[in-house]
């Protein structure tokens, strides 16, 4: 549908008669599997770079537009550092920021609904596209019209891309963003491709995925559902009190026009792939009541996307939670809290086989409890330091893990009556403030913390045995037979997300391929 439009006079401006001819770019257009529709950075921005001298900076007579255009190029240039730089960037280190996209025809109230529910969260932005920034160099492309103004849109969503990466705000309110120019673009149709376009429901899925070098997306994308007739009457008041888009804005003719061209276009937003959640909202109501269904979505999402995230590492002895718990975190740029049953316990008073009886300095139970003063207290620090969590971290064994030291204790001491459940609840009690992912490590058997054991003698001095043999395999047991069992039912009772690492190798090749292999699992969850 690439046509020749001669666009209606800028504001401001004289108005020119000339048509501007695509032939020169028929080239890159034949390459768009949709016409009219560019799916990433680099094809946009060589094709405006290409046409920079077609731009007509003299229709600019209130400002010095070579300075515009300068400004705008040099701006491009700094989006495609960033975009590179974001490309060979950590992929686990992705943006803190929660986007809302607000969509719809115009007339739905898009505008206002950014504006009124910017003003519910604190240090948020309320933004669109194309942005203020490109807000002087926007007329000289929409003057210009066909494929070149296509581009442009298409560039906008990446100067906002980059606007968000580099601002203070954590939530991010957009009128407008991808989702509009792919939509806009499959959806319109002129009058002499209309018998042969195609259904957007017969489209394939791959034209309505956010583009693959668009880092940032869209937590949330909130599509304005409006009856024709009501959006119809209020473009046209808004026209009589001078609001609403740009005299040079075609649209308004074109939904006018065409009564199925904005079904198609809402039906295009509602297919976007890319935002975690696409919903819709009723447009047709007052703004109290549609900021009322907005909020109802997006105020829950945003409290627990800011939730921070603990990350649990448990596995038997010596299997490799220290090394791996102590990466992630540097990885993550995030705090790692060591076992908290190595930090308590006294050094340099431990025992051989102390480790089956509580502190590690004593090898004799006290019959009364089978050991439990200290996994009691145990429990309570843990309990003390979830509290005092207010920030990402990475935590080694914790509740789960102290929970299969505890039943191994008390299974070594006869004792009845093992209460599993308060570390089950203060699981449970921890996920009102925070999110918990869970990263078990695995041993395919006890012969290789015997192994480990041997090659470094920290971990004989964490956990000294008389027989490394007999007690490795005794740990093996609880530690990770016990603890898949625990593990099972707190898991599936508390919907945690949940990995199970195999970790026998030892070497820096096989510390990073199980880093990487979290980190990914981390991205993944981390805001479910």
């Amino acid at each position: 549908f690439l046509r020749v439009e001669c666009m209606k006079p800028l504001p401001n401006m004289p108005q020119s008669t000339e048509c501007y001819n695509d032939g020169p770019y028929n080239l890159v257009s034949s390459t768009l599997t949709v016409s009219g529709l560019f799916t990433d950075f680099s094809k946009a921005v060589s094709l405006l770079r290409e046409a920079r001298p077609e731009l007509r900076v003299d229709l600019l007579e209130d400002c010095n537009g070579n300075v515009i255009v300068e400004n705008f190029f040099n701006l491009l240039d700094r989006v495609e550092t960033y975009l590179s730089q974001m490309k060979d960037a950590d992929q686990h280190k992705k943006s803190n920021k929660f986007i809302v996209e607000v969509e719809g025809l115009d007339g739905s109230g898009k505008t206002t609904l950014v504006k009124k529910l910017q003003q519910d969260f604190p240090n948020s932005l309320a933004t669109k596209t194309p942005s203020p920034s490109l807000k002087e160099i926007r007329p000289l492309w929409d003057h210009r019209g066909g494929i070149l103004a296509r581009a442009f849109y298409m560039i906008s969503n990446y100067v906002l891309e980059y606007e968000i990466a580099n601002c203070e705000e954590t939530v991010i309110i957009v009128d407008r963003w991808y989702a509009s120019t792919c939509a806009y673009t499959v959806a319109y149709r002129d009058d002499e491709s209309s018998k042969r376009v195609m259904p957007i429901t017969d489209m394939s899925n791959d034209i309505f995925k956010w583009p693959n070098d668009m880092r940032l997306r869209p937590n949330i994308l909130l599509v304005l559902q409006i009856d024709p007739v009501v959006r119809q009457k209020r473009v046209e008041d808004r026209a009589g009190t001078g609001g609403g888009a740009s005299r040079f804005n075609p649209w308004d003719d074109r939904l006018a026009k065409d009564p199925a061209l904005g079904c198609r276009i809402l039906q295009a937003l509602n297919r976007i792939e890319g935002p975690r959640e696409v919903l819709s909202i009723n447009a047709n109501l007052s703004i109290d009541e549609v900021l009322e269904q907005a909020r109802k979505i997006v105020k829950p999402a945003v409290e627990k996307f800011h939730r921070p995230l603990t990350i649990v590492v448990v596995g038997t002895h010596a299997s490799g939670k220290s090394t791996i718990g102590t990466e992630l975190a540097k990885r993550l740029g995030c705090q790692f809290d060591r076992e908290l049953g190595e930090i308590e316990r006294d050094a340099n008073s431990l025992v051989a086989g102390g480790h089956l009886h509580g502190n590690g300095s004593s090898t004799g139970f006290d019959e009364t409890n089978g050991g439990r003063d200290w996994d009691d207290f145990l429990h309570k620090k843990e309990c003390q330091r979830d509290s005092k969590c207010n920030a990402t971290r990475v935590v080694e064994t914790w509740h789960i893990g102290n929970a299969a030291w505890y039943q191994f204790r008390q299974q070594q001491s006869s004792m009845e009556n093992i209460d599993l459940d308060r570390y089950e609840n203060s699981i449970s009690k921890h996920l009102d403030s925070s999110r918990v992912i869970v990263v078990q490590l695995t041993l395919s058997s006890h012969s290789v913390m015997v192994r480990r054991r041997e090659n470094d003698g920290r971990n004989k001095d964490r956990l000294p045995m008389e027989d490394d043999d007999k007690e490795c395999q005794e740990l093996y047991a609880a530690l990770q037979h016990d603890m898949d069992i625990l593990l099972k039912n707190v898991v599936e009772a508390l919907s945690l997300p949940f990995l199970r690492i195999h970790n026998d190798n030892d070497g820096e090749e096989a510390i990073n391929r199980i880093l990487c292999e979290i980190l990914s699992f981390v991205e993944k969850y981390k805001h479910s």
